[in-house]
């Protein structure tokens, strides 16, 4: 960055304007990350749902019996 001059009121108030919109873009990647993960875990474990259901659906359906005596 640059040097402001602090007797310059327009360089400073360009500055902090800076600042603000930096923190505004960094809080709203933040939420959107966030967003995200949450999207993605809950697709994950709606996936793991449905492998766990469909094994068990599957396991009645075997013809081969797997402790039979």
């Amino acid at each position: 960055m640059y040097l402001l001059d602090p007797n310059h009121p327009t360089e400073l108030f360009h500055a902090r304007q800076e600042a603000l919109m930096q923190e505004a873009r960094d809080a709203r990647l933040a939420r959107q990350l966030r967003t995200a993960r949450r999207q993605e875990r809950i697709a994950s474990e709606r996936r793991t749902a449905w492998l766990l259901g469909r094994a068990i659906a599957l396991w009645g359906r075997t013809s081969v019996p797997f402790f039979g005596a």
